[in-house]
């Protein structure tokens, strides 16, 4: 949102620049209700699209727990969720 606030895109050039060039790139939070109402190509969210697509990424890692009353009813098998922290 704050690329659309500053820029008027979901994210500038100069940080797809920067990104490309990074070892990493970490996450927080994306979007949110104020940019709800601006269209769909300059929302925060197209920006992480963008950047998926341009660094051929696919897939999102976020942390997870699996709580051990819950671990038989995950459908991953039991022995990979158990423990899972």
């Amino acid at each position: 949102g704050c690329a659309y606030d500053a820029h008027g895109a979901a994210i500038s050039d100069a940080d797809m620049e920067k990104a490309m060039a990074a070892d990493a790139v970490l996450f927080g939070a994306v979007g949110g209700p104020k940019w709800d109402a601006v269209p769909y190509e300059v929302r925060p969210e197209a920006g992480l699209l963008r950047l998926r697509k341009d660094m051929e990424l696919f897939a999102n890692l976020r942390p997870a727990i699996c709580y051990p009353a819950l671990a038989a009813s995950s459908s991953l098998k039991q022995e990979v969720v158990e423990g899972l922290d």
